[in-house]
């Protein structure tokens, strides 16, 4: 049994698929999105920073992590998910 569990999950990663989370039919695909999310906490802390602090950090969200996480839904997104975008910014 434990075999047959470490096959599927060596084909589900060969698949380019996490085998410990959801499979993509199973997440949310509705609700607000990270981006939304992104962007409305942007505007509510830009206030209180620098007009160069903002930028940088627009900037710096935008390129390292809104292509990842920027159209996902918020209930959709994962601890792998969010690991495997940071480690792409490593």
């Amino acid at each position: 049994q434990a075999r047959a569990k470490r096959e599927e999950a060596k084909a589900l990663l060969a698949a380019g698929r996490d085998p410990s989370g959801p499979a993509p039919e199973e997440r949310p695909t509705s609700g607000p999105t990270f981006g939304e999310v992104m962007g409305e906490w942007l505007e509510a802390q830009e206030a209180a920073w620098s007009p160069a602090h903002a930028v940088r950090t627009r900037s710096r969200l935008k390129t390292n992590v809104l292509p990842d996480l920027g159209p996902l839904p918020i209930a959709g997104i994962t601890a792998p998910v969010i690991l495997a975008t940071l480690r792409k910014i490593e």
